[in-house]
C-alpha cells in the first residue's frame, strides 16, 4: 500500500515537473527557433513585406541590427549590435515597458551568440542579473510577486527574465529556472481565468501596456517548441479593442485612461501579436489599419518574426453585438463600423460588471456609455489631475466609481466620517475576489 501511494506521489511529481519547459539547445531560441530561421529568410524576400523589412534595414537600433544580422549572417553587423546593446544594458536602471535594455539585450544575446566574445557574455550576464534585482520580482525571482496586477505584470518577468534567462541557459541557468517556476505557478492561472472575458481587465489604455507582455510570453514558449502555456480563449482579449473603438477613433473609456486619443502602438502590437499567433483576419486587418500609430521600426521586427501568410478580413464582417462574459460581463451593441467624425455609428456599452481585480481597473460597475455623432454618456477615464493622482482619496472616491460615470442603476450615495468613501453598489474587492493558487511545481 504504502508502494502504491509512493509510486502515486512521483508520478504526481512528475507530471507537474514535465508542465515546465526545457530550454533548446542551441540558438536562436528567442522568439526564433534554427527550424524557423529558413522560413523568416524567404519571408523577407516577399513582396508583401518589402515595406516592413526596409522599416528595419534601415534602422540603427541594436534589436533592428540584430535581426538584420541574424537573417543575413553579417557578423559585423552582428558584434556592433552586441556591443550597442551591451552599453545600453549597463546604462539601464528602469525594465518595464517594451523594447528596454533587458528586453532588447535578451535578443541580441541570442540572435548574435556567434558574434559574442567570452568577456562579453560575462558581462551580459552580470547586467542581466543586475537589471532584474532592480525590480520586484527581483532576482533570482521570487514567489511574492504579484501576478495579477501592477508592474510585475509587464515586462520584468514576462519580457525581461524569460527570454533572457533562455538566451543565457548555457552560461547560467538561475535566472530562467526561478522565472519559469513563478510564472507557471503564479501567472498562467490568473490569466486563463480573466481571458474567458474575452477583454482585459485593465481597461482601455492599460490592455497595451500589459496585454502585450502576455504574448511575447506566449509567443517565446511556443517558439521553444512547448506549445500554447495559455488558454485559446487569450485570442479574443484584443477584440475589447475593435468592440470600443468609436468613430472618432477613440476607445470607449474603460479604467484608467492615459491614451486618451487611443492610438497607442501598443493597441496595434497587441492585435498584432495575438492576430499572428492564432492567424486570426479581423486581428491582423486592425494591425494593417491606419487607426493607431504608425508602426516603430521595433514593432515590424517581430511582425516579420512571427505574420503568417494569413490574409486579413475587414472589421464589417463581424457582428455589431459583442458580449464579454464572466469574470467582466460586459456588452457592446454597435449600429455599423464606419469610422470618422461624419459616422453615423452608434456605440452603446454597458458594463454590469462582475469580479473587480484592482489597480487600473475601476469600481463603476453598473454604468453605461453612448457614442452617436460625439459622446453623449462617455466615462471620462481619467485618473491624472493637478492634486489628484493615481491612488489619492478623489481618486478613490469619485474617479474610478460607479457615480462618476452614466449609472443604470444608482445607488444610495453617502458619506462616510471621513469624507472620503462613498457608498456603492457591492463589488468583490481583490481580498475577496478570485486569486491563483500557490501552486509549487517540483524543481
Amino acid at each position: 500500500m504504502r508502494g502504491g501511494l509512493m509510486t502515486l506521489c512521483i508520478a504526481a511529481l512528475l507530471a507537474s515537473a514535465a508542465t515546465i519547459p526545457s530550454v533548446p539547445s542551441g540558438h536562436p531560441r528567442v522568439f526564433i527557433n534554427p527550424q524557423e530561421l529558413p522560413g523568416l529568410k524567404q519571408r523577407v524576400q516577399n513582396s508583401a513585406f518589402s515595406e516592413t523589412w526596409q522599416e528595419v534595414r534601415g534602422s540603427s537600433k541594436p534589436l533592428c541590427k540584430a535581426f538584420v544580422a541574424m537573417v543575413q549572417d553579417d557578423q559585423t553587423l552582428a558584434q556592433e549590435a552586441a556591443a550597442a546593446a551591451l552599453t545600453a544594458l549597463k546604462a539601464c536602471n528602469d525594465a518595464r515597458t517594451p523594447y528596454n535594455a533587458m528586453h532588447v539585450g535578451a535578443c541580441v544575446y541570442d540572435w548574435c551568440y556567434d558574434a559574442l566574445t567570452s568577456q562579453q557574455k560575462q558581462e551580459y550576464i552580470a547586467e542581466f542579473e543586475r537589471v532584474a534585482g532592480l525590480h520586484s520580482p527581483y532576482y533570482p525571482a521570487r514567489k511574492e510577486a504579484n501576478a495579477i496586477v501592477g508592474h510585475d505584470c509587464e515586462a520584468w518577468l514576462l519580457t525581461n527574465q524569460l527570454p533572457a534567462g533562455v538566451a543565457i541557459y548555457d552560461e547560467s541557468t538561475t535566472m530562467y529556472d526561478s522565472a519559469v517556476h513563478l510564472f507557471f505557478s503564479k501567472f498562467v492561472e490568473p490569466r486563463n481565468f480573466h481571458y474567458q472575458s474575452h477583454m482585459h481587465h485593465q481597461g482601455d489604455s492599460y490592455i497595451g501596456t500589459r496585454f502585450q507582455h502576455d504574448m511575447y510570453a506566449a509567443w517565446l514558449f511556443r517558439r521553444m517548441g512547448a506549445g500554447a502555456v495559455f488558454d485559446s480563449a487569450q485570442r479574443y482579449v484584443p477584440y475589447q479593442i475593435i468592440y470600443h473603438l468609436r468613430p472618432d477613433g477613440q476607445q470607449m473609456r474603460s479604467g484608467d485612461t492615459y491614451d486618451d486619443r487611443g492610438k497607442s502602438g501598443q493597441k496595434r502590437f497587441c492585435a498584432m501579436a495575438a492576430g499572428t499567433y492564432y492567424e486570426d483576419p479581423y486581428l491582423l486587418a486592425v494591425t494593417d489599419s491606419d487607426i493607431f500609430w504608425s508602426k516603430s521600426d521595433q514593432h515590424c521586427v517581430f511582425e516579420l518574426l512571427w505574420r503568417p501568410t494569413t490574409a486579413s478580413k475587414p472589421l464589417a464582417e463581424l457582428s455589431l453585438t459583442k458580449y464579454f462574459p464572466h469574470p467582466m460581463g460586459e456588452m457592446v451593441a454597435r449600429t455599423g463600423w464606419t469610422m470618422g467624425i461624419e459616422s453615423t455609428a452608434a456605440v452603446v456599452h454597458m458594463r454590469i460588471g462582475n469580479y473587480f481585480f484592482g489597480n487600473h481597473q475601476c469600481k463603476d460597475f453598473g454604468i453605461f456609455q453612448v457614442y452617436y455623432r460625439g459622446p453623449l454618456a462617455i466615462s471620462s477615464g481619467i485618473y491624472e489631475g493637478t492634486n489628484n493622482s493615481y491612488g489619492s482619496a478623489h481618486w478613490t472616491a469619485t474617479w474610478t466609481c460607479t457615480l462618476h460615470s452614466g449609472t443604470i442603476c444608482p445607488a444610495p450615495q453617502t458619506m462616510s466620517a471621513s469624507g472620503y468613501r462613498m457608498a456603492r453598489p457591492r463589488q468583490p474587492s481583490p481580498s475577496r475576489s478570485w486569486q491563483p493558487r500557490d501552486r509549487t511545481i517540483p524543481r
